[in-house]
């Protein structure tokens, strides 16, 4: 009976704080601020007492080990949107972050809890987007427009971040689809809106996304990996997109949508056109699709274009969509693999 019961004290006491949020975001929060605010489920000092939080401290690391903050030891019942307070994290960038609690239970004891596992937070591109990055389109300004492009993967990424955007069209809220390796990895970019961090009250109607994709640039030096995605929109599709990759020296490159990605008019395949039995559900179109126009296997590496394909149009964003990119201060869609 004694060793049942100190057993179970011990795994209370050093069981450790779940439920970690940043910004609201389960892990990985993605597009936060260079100044987030995190949040934590307090675990139990003894099983069965009741328990407050006494004192907090969070730590926050670079995704190579470096710590960028330390709160210390903070004594403060805090466990809901408590504040960074150390030097502004670096706009684009990945990192983790862990909490430790130590709580009073019912009968005046304290405890420490173990320290959590690490949750990761992706900062937005708060500092703008890279000079590099333009909108690519297609000549024929086509109602879809497909766009692709190898990459080599260098030696050594420990990160791979993806900022994406496309101009809206209400109703719709996808105007882009993109896929690493044939992997669909996000569809987007939603509705335009306000933005509540540092906004003013005005709606912006060019909100990005900001995806981690590491996982997918996970293989060996020299691999191919081809990143693909389609744009919509009725007035000619356009898309920009800037991909950031972290190597284990701490350098990043930056890989933006320009002129050098190959374009294909999706029109030829999708072949949209008026409803001709009933409504549209707002779009306006429907697509009658000819399924020997697909460019079969053009989102995976080793696809050999088509005299069909030709290079992207490319121009910079005007002063007046600088002015509309906003970080969306929801999450992207999450995509599934379900089996059927």
């Amino acid at each position: 009976m004694f060793f049942a019961i100190l057993s179970a004290t011990l795994s209370a006491t050093l069981s450790a704080p779940s439920g970690l949020l940043c910004e609201l975001q389960r892990s990985p929060a993605l597009g936060v601020r260079t100044t987030p605010r995190f949040s934590w489920i307090v675990p139990a000092c003894a099983h069965g007492s009741d328990h407050q939080q006494s004192a907090y401290q969070v730590i926050v690391e670079s995704i190579n080990g470096t710590q960028v903050w330390d709160s210390g030891k903070v004594t403060s019942n805090d466990s809901i949107a408590v504040g960074y307070a150390g030097p502004p994290l670096a706009p684009g960038t990945k990192y983790t972050w862990t909490v430790t609690t130590w709580t009073v239970d019912g009968e005046g004891g304290t405890c420490a809890s173990a320290r959590s596992s690490p949750a990761v937070l992706v900062t937005a591109l708060w500092d703008g987007w890279s000079s590099a990055a333009k909108f690519i389109s297609i000549a024929s300004a086509p109602t879809f427009g497909y766009f692709r492009k190898e990459l080599t993967v260098p030696a050594g990424v420990t990160s791979a971040l993806v900022f994406i955007t496309a101009p809206l069209e209400t109703p719709l809220l996808a105007n882009y689809k993109l896929w690493v390796d044939g992997q669909l990895v996000d569809v987007g970019p939603g509705r335009g809106e306000a933005p509540v961090w540092g906004g003013d009250g005005t709606f912006r109607s060019l909100p990005y996304a900001t995806l981690d994709a590491t996982t997918l640039f996970g293989k060996p030096a020299g691999a191919t990996v081809a990143v693909a995605l389609v744009a919509m929109h009725s007035r000619g599709a356009s898309a920009m997109l800037q991909l950031q990759l972290t190597l284990a020296d701490g350098s990043v490159r930056t890989i933006c949508t320009d002129e050098s990605w190959a374009a294909f008019d999706g029109d030829k395949h999708r072949n949209p056109g008026k409803p001709q039995h009933g409504g549209s559900a707002g779009t306006g179109f429907i697509e009658y699709i000819d399924a020997r126009e697909e460019p079969v296997g053009w989102k995976a590496a080793g696809f050999v274009p088509s005299s069909s394909w030709a290079s992207a149009i490319a121009a910079a964003p005007t002063s007046s969509q600088v002015g509309m990119l906003h970080a969306k201060m929801e999450p992207p869609m999450q995509v599934y693999d379900v089996a059927v």
